[in-house]
């Protein structure tokens, strides 16, 4: 498999190397070199493979745009991925006077995930657009448990804690609401594009835990996987 990985790798780059090879094709090549060096362990870097694909897009026929522009989808989730997991591992401390600055992060982050979802959604890539908006729930639901899971200042009583309880509410509604409504647009848009992916399954369970009478859940479905289709000459 290791001899196969590198004679795959050589095979890309040499492509990449060839005077008459099209603009489309090469966008694919960087993004499967960019999965081929996952496979064999290598330290790789998403944004500079999404700056080569942005840049090669700037001179694609708009005939190829489309199927061009879910390379730079399938990149820019990755990355999308990769933010996520930043603003999952920014903790809001127990410690009162330290939770502002903790909080201004993770809006700060979210803000930037916000942003960059919705940049892979307009690229209108059916896959990538049920990912992004599965994660997009995903996120305002981890920014609401957040909230809700700081402890409860001591020596409240019972009538400051409902205070503090209904503050608390306050913040997290939006979030919460937003994360409903972004698993239903998975499932809707999902359903819309015959995408039944893995993002689209995972907004049907989380709708299903929460609204099941109007979310039935019998079961993953699934669509048929594609294979690689290079187009065009070489």
């Amino acid at each position: 498999q290791t001899v196969q990985l590198k004679e795959a790798v050589q095979s890309y780059k040499k492509y990449l190397e060839l005077p008459n090879a099209s603009v489309d094709n090469k966008i694919e090549s960087y993004y499967w070199l960019y999965e081929l060096a996952g496979k064999q362990n290598l330290k790789r870097d998403p944004s500079a493979t999404e700056q080569k694909i942005k840049a090669l897009l700037e001179n694609i026929p708009n005939s190829k745009k489309q199927r061009s522009n879910a390379y730079l989808a399938k990149i820019k989730l990755i990355i999308a991925d990769d933010i996520y997991n930043k603003l999952k591992s920014l903790n809001i401390p127990a410690n009162a006077q330290q939770q502002k600055s903790a909080v201004g992060k993770k809006l700060e982050i979210m803000n930037v995930l916000n942003q960059h979802l919705g940049s892979i959604i307009k690229l209108d890539s059916p896959e990538e657009i049920v990912s992004s908006l599965y994660i997009l729930g995903e996120s305002n639901e981890h920014m609401a448990q957040s909230f809700n899971s700081v402890p409860i200042p001591e020596k409240l009583n019972q009538d400051q804690k409902k205070l503090y309880l209904a503050e608390i509410e306050k913040i997290t509604s939006p979030f919460v609401n937003k994360s409903d409504e972004s698993y239903k647009l998975a499932i809707e848009r999902g359903a819309d594009l015959q995408t039944y992916n893995l993002a689209y399954n995972n907004a049907y369970k989380k709708m299903n835990r929460k609204f099941p009478q109007k979310y039935y859940y019998s079961g993953e479905r699934t669509g048929e996987s594609s294979e690689i289709d290079w187009g065009g000459d070489k």
